[in-house]
């Protein structure tokens, strides 16, 4: 749970790919694992993640963290892009990433150099055993409701409500804490449509729109011919200065 906090406070950790640095560049880890490849449901559409922190004399501020274009085949490869830094799109340069787990590997398009960066997916791992949490990991209660269907985006999708409760002194607060988790997941489309996490200092939303279920064009997910491919084994940086 301590990371379901981060994501409100730690707004430039939101994004799973790297690190923002305004005006230097951004920094990419290697992917931790292979995605798993939905085949048989292309779609592509419009990705947006919404932040709204509670400030201390209570007045919301919202901001715009992520809005990316996204795009899956039927072979389950991704395509995404999205602007490389945090702030107006007109003055920053795309990001282009592309999954493709059936060939096994990422490509990271920095569209200022036309370097693709490749990283390949490690092997899969045997499953690992379940570890019980640590003693030290702060107490709560548990209340998981299953919200039933309805229809998002005109996708059918299956909702659920996760709510945990702690008691008062959890993380500094002098009174009860309550976070709640929403998920809606589209079992025909293979994604989740609509997330919610609602935490003491704000809220964290996630929602898929403007979804078109027709085969994206094949060469979304082909490296362009005039971009060199440089192999990646560890973290690359793209880098970037603002005019």
């Amino acid at each position: 749970m301590r990371n379901r906090i981060a994501l409100i406070l730690g707004i430039s950790t939101l994004l799973s790919a790297g690190a923002f640095a305004q005006g230097e560049g951004r920094t990419f880890q290697p992917p931790a694992s292979r995605p798993a490849a939905i085949e048989g449901s292309p779609y592509s559409g419009n990705t947006t993640l919404d932040s709204t922190q509670i400030t201390k004399d209570g007045t919301p501020l919202s901001q715009r963290v992520v809005s990316r274009r996204v795009y899956r085949d039927g072979h389950g490869r991704i395509r995404t892009e999205e602007p490389l830094l945090l702030g107006p799109a007109a003055t920053s340069p795309l990001l282009i990433v592309i999954q493709d787990s059936v060939a096994g590997v990422e490509y990271t398009l920095d569209t200022q150099t036309h370097v693709a960066h490749r990283s390949t997916y490690p092997p899969v791992a045997p499953q690992a055993r379940s570890i019980p949490p640590p003693t030290t990991a702060p107490k709560y209660s548990a209340l998981n409701e299953n919200l039933g269907t309805q229809t998002i985006e005109g996708v059918l999708a299956s909702g659920t409500r996760s709510t945990l409760s702690y008691p008062a002194g959890t993380w500094g607060y002098d009174r009860p804490v309550t976070t709640v988790h929403e998920s809606w997941w589209s079992k025909d489309l293979g994604a989740t449509v609509m997330s919610k996490n609602t935490l003491p200092a704000g809220e964290l939303v996630s929602r898929l729109t403007n979804i078109n279920r027709l085969e994206p064009d094949p060469i979304l997910f082909l490296v362009p011919w005039d971009y060199t491919i440089m192999d990646e084994n560890g973290p690359f940086t793209i880098k970037y200065a603002r005019p």
